[in-house]
């Protein structure tokens, strides 16, 4: 993928994390809005290719699996995601800029949600930030699951894990 594409899919992702939340998401009246939060236990499956270019380390094709666990499994369960990532790293500023294309599996449903997420590490500061959004397939067509990313509890994971992160999210259902 070319950097360009990556540089408009994050913009587009960004510009909805803007829409969906303040409710100019459906004209339909009848759309839910479930409010709910999880931590997300990150384990690498493989590792990332890693292409040196200048200032600038992309590593491609990292794939995670992660444990997600829900504050409020009655509007969300507890999950599986599976993503593939592509991570900037520029030595330069030390921050890191990540893209995922991503597959969130409830066990035991008829379906999954499916979607990508993008955020931003600054690796001096430690501050995180990012953002997903999710379509429903299988039982889940017509629901879309949108979060906010931030620094999750490490005390909820396993031995193994290398990264927590924090879930700010809604499921919106028609």
């Amino acid at each position: 993928m070319n950097k360009k594409f990556l540089i408009g899919i994050s913009l587009l992702v960004i510009g909805l994390s803007f829409v969906l939340p303040t409710g100019f998401a459906s004209a339909e009246p009848e759309t839910v809005r479930q409010h709910f939060t999880a931590n997300e236990c990150v384990y690498m499956i493989t590792p990332p290719e890693n292409i040196v270019s200048g200032k600038t380390i992309h590593m491609t094709g990292q794939v995670n699996r992660n444990d997600v666990y829900s504050n409020d499994p009655s509007i969300f369960p507890d999950a599986i995601n599976t993503a593939v990532l592509d991570i900037f790293l520029n030595l330069q500023t030390m921050k890191v800029n990540f893209t995922s294309t991503t597959t969130i599996e409830i066990p035991g449903s008829e379906g999954v949600f499916e979607g990508r997420g993008v955020g931003r590490v600054n690796l001096i500061t430690g501050s995180t930030s990012g953002i997903g959004i999710f379509h429903g397939t299988g039982e889940f067509e017509g629901q879309t699951l949108w979060m906010k990313l931030s620094p999750g509890d490490f005390s909820q994971c396993e031995e193994g894990a290398f990264d927590a992160t924090h879930w700010d999210a809604y499921l919106i259902s028609p």
